[in-house]
């Protein structure tokens, strides 16, 4: 399994725009490469993605500082506008990470997204890191 870091902006299809999400550019260069694992983070949180080729088995979701309050939640595009979306079924509060099971086949460039947030449906997300999957 190979990962890159986020780099570029997504388009939406109109139908997902809805829910106001918003894929903004992470920062430049490339995420930790690890057999069958890689991390990055954004401003606020952290995630580690484990699996095998395209295949994700779960996402765990850190905070750069501090501990974890809100619902956990996995967002991903792939490279033909798909999105699905990962969230924990209860609030956590005080926890240091939270791990959303994925178990899912990715096409080559998805990019997965994990933070927290306030609540279970989509909307635009601060702090979340970003990382793409490659063949």
């Amino acid at each position: 399994m190979n990962f890159r870091t986020a780099l570029t902006r997504f388009a939406l299809p109109a139908a997902m725009a809805v829910g106001c999400l918003a894929f903004t550019a992470g920062p430049a260069g490339a995420a930790s490469v690890h057999p069958m694992s890689a991390s990055t983070c954004g401003s606020t949180y952290c995630i580690s993605v484990v699996g095998t080729g395209l295949h994700v088995n779960s996402v765990t979701i850190t905070k750069k500082s501090g501990t974890l309050s809100g619902f956990g939640y996995v967002l991903d595009t792939t490279n033909n506008g798909t999105i699905g979306y990962w969230t924990t079924s209860a609030k956590v509060s005080g926890v240091s990470k939270v791990v959303l099971a994925v178990n899912t086949n990715f096409p080559a460039n998805s990019v997965l997204c994990g933070g927290m947030t306030t609540n279970t449906l989509p909307g635009t997300y601060a702090g979340r890191a970003c990382i793409e999957i490659l063949a």
